[in-house]
């Protein structure tokens, strides 16, 4: 009730703003104001390499989707590397579902790195993917792809329509569409 008081509220998508709305707050006094961070230095250009790397970069914890991913990209036919960067409590189970389906040589799990080294990695990608299945409020990690000049396959999910449009910085993929996943990653 107090918050519903104030002149304005910020939010970061219309997803959020959508969510507030439900709960009573005037649609008038909800500002959508998407945080879109400014690079600290210069960013390199793309290489494009010769790997098809792909890119996750968040959290591994079962709502992040990186399970959903990885059994994607079972059925993608041409050749690639994920990277995966993060850390979380669905790492080891993503980690024997990788083992699982013989991927070891195709998905790298490689934990934190420094921000130079992952400015150097997307800067060397094809891709950044965010395949979350529950209602992100935004998906930050989405716009610093973007930043980078990296296109984004991921999941309709909350808040990632607000900045994922299809066929313009991306593919906007149905939720849960794993076929479609792996189509568009092709």
């Amino acid at each position: 009730k107090v918050s519903q008081s104030f002149d304005e509220v910020f939010v970061v998508s219309q997803y959020m703003k959508d969510e507030l709305i439900t709960q009573g707050f005037e649609d008038k006094k909800i500002k959508i104001f998407p945080p879109v961070p400014l690079p600290k230095h210069k960013l390199p250009l793309n290489t494009y390499s010769d790997e098809n790397i792909i890119v996750f970069a968040t959290q591994i914890i079962r709502g992040k989707g990186l399970d959903c991913l990885i059994n994607a990209l079972t059925l993608v036919k041409n050749d690639f590397k994920l990277y995966v960067f993060g850390s979380g409590s669905h790492k080891e189970y993503c980690q024997e579902l990788v083992k699982s389906l013989k991927l070891e040589d195709k998905i790298i799990f490689k934990g934190f790195v420094s921000q130079d080294e992952l400015s150097s990695i997307y800067a060397s990608a094809v891709m950044g993917t965010v395949p979350s299945v529950w209602p992100e409020p935004i998906a930050t990690v989405g716009l610093e792809f973007l930043r980078h000049g990296l296109p984004v396959v991921g999941f309709d999910a909350g808040g990632i329509k607000d900045w994922l449009i299809n066929d313009t910085s991306g593919y906007l993929i149905p939720w849960m569409d794993i076929q479609a996943m792996a189509d568009k990653i092709d």
